[in-house]
């Protein structure tokens, strides 16, 4: 692997050495120690996976499986901590803590960076709240840009990557903090982000019958929810949300919960909602390289409203003509196939009223006919929580 991450984590660890390996003071070292090294420009973004296919032997490696990252490369590791270098191509991270800390930098690409406040309104166990989620800041994140990444609640952020690939390089400590670490649904989840063992066999159980005998997986699946914990009712209710139909089979499980859940059921419901919407912006991306595209589905994905929206929007867009370039951009996105994504109505100005409505412009319409198809365009999953002004 490249020499200056090894420099690196040399001066990572005769830092923390002379504090004692206090862990509180790890966060600090890491970013201005990742700030001096300005590893983007020093080293080939592509280099740590090239070196990872020409050699024969390479360090050992945190996450075999791939679940964060597209690929992670670990490009350093000792007893202490250890330096992840992160490719992403279409994976976008959920709203989450961290279970250790240290700090990340940007290596090549962009992200648009959310960071969130959560406030607890109902502990179930260490493992499951639920409470109210509201956003902190947002902002487009950069070649050579450095965050901290403190343990635990300090730090509730998500990341969704702009260009393909993004790589950013993650400086971490390698003990467990001592609560689970969490991700958070919006707007009101927390939720362990890793299951136990049991929970996950007891999920790929179920999605085994749901796609082999159907009738079994709704009873099997009543049974189990009316046993289990919070925690792992919210697990599996989250989980398996896609097999459990939208009307008479949701009901028919659901309705039959014991009177115990009842509560944790309808507070789950609004992140489930956003967990299609969320589906939904994100398959779209997937279908499209397109810079601008992509930057746009970004948008939708983090702002919570017209005037963030408007306010990242013209950091790359101008603002004078703004609706006019989000027209552009959405007749392109909308042109790729025979039907429009997010179950949009089709019409020949539905680029115009989707580039309206997010930047808040008032729109011109003569029929009766567009009337209906502004307002199904309002009412839409993705879109209607920008309709308020």
């Amino acid at each position: 692997m490249n020499q200056e991450f090894h420099t690196l984590a040399s001066e990572i660890d005769r830092r923390w050495r002379d504090k004692d390996f206090d862990t509180a003071s790890f966060p600090t070292i890491a970013t201005e120690s990742l700030r001096a090294a300005r590893l983007h420009e020093q080293i080939d973004p592509l280099a740590p996976a090239k070196d990872v296919i020409r050699a024969l032997e390479i360090p050992p490696q945190q996450d075999l499986s791939a679940t964060f990252g597209e690929p992670p490369i670990t490009v350093f590791q000792n007893d202490r901590f250890f330096i992840d270098v992160y490719y992403w191509l279409d994976g976008t991270t959920l709203i989450h803590e961290h279970g250790f800390c240290g700090a990340f930098a940007v290596m090549e690409g962009s992200s648009i960076h959310t960071r969130f406040d959560f406030r607890e309104q109902r502990h179930f166990n260490r493992r499951l709240s639920i409470g109210e989620l509201t956003v902190k800041s947002c902002e487009l994140l950069e070649v050579g840009d450095v965050c901290e990444i403190p343990a635990g609640a300090d730090l509730v952020h998500s990341l969704f990557h702009l260009d393909r690939p993004s790589v950013s390089v993650v400086v971490r400590t390698s003990a467990s903090w001592t609560a689970p670490q969490r991700h958070f649904l919006w707007p009101n989840v927390a939720l362990a982000s890793v299951s136990m063992p049991h929970q996950t066999r007891r999920r790929q159980c179920l999605e085994m019958l749901a796609k082999t005998d159907h009738e079994a997986f709704l009873i099997e699946l009543q049974s189990a929810l009316n046993r289990v914990p919070p925690d792992e009712f919210a697990f599996l209710v989250i989980a398996l949300r896609i097999h459990l139909g939208k009307t008479k089979e949701l009901a028919r499980t659901l309705d039959r919960i014991d009177a115990r859940h009842h509560e944790l059921l309808e507070a789950l419901v609004p992140a489930i909602i956003h967990q299609k919407r969320m589906l939904k912006l994100i398959d779209t991306r997937a279908k499209t390289s397109d810079p601008e595209e992509r930057h746009l589905l970004a948008l939708l994905l983090n702002a919570r409203d017209n005037a963030s929206f408007r306010k990242l929007a013209t950091r790359r867009w101008p603002e004078d003509r703004l609706s006019e370039h989000l027209n552009e951009i959405f007749s392109r996105l909308f042109s790729r196939s025979t039907s429009p994504p997010f179950d949009l109505p089709t019409h020949s100005r539905l680029s115009e009223f989707c580039a309206d409505i997010l930047t808040g412009k008032e729109t011109s319409i003569p029929s009766e006919e567009e009337t209906e198809v502004v307002k199904s365009v309002r009412k839409n999953l993705v879109l209607r929580s920008f309709t308020d002004g």
